[in-house]
């Protein structure tokens, strides 16, 4: 069974999968542009390995727990 993915909205999960290292997709309408970790964000992007995104006009996801690691 496939788990059902989490979305990303917060900044409080971004800095969950921030301080965890979780892998993370990034969606432009229905397509996937990005699968990996994210490496910092703002009020208006998040940066990843390959460039950034504004969060206004992507969704992130992730299948992984991201309060997993939290000390």
């Amino acid at each position: 069974m496939q788990k059902k993915p989490i979305i990303i909205t917060t900044d409080s999960q971004l800095n969950c999968c921030i301080l965890n290292e979780i892998n993370i997709e990034v969606w432009i309408k229905d397509f996937c542009d990005y699968k990996g970790k994210i490496i910092s964000y703002s009020e208006d992007e998040i940066k990843v390995e390959d460039g950034f995104f504004l969060r206004e006009f992507c969704v992130v996801k992730t299948k992984e727990n991201i309060f997993k690691r939290v000390v």
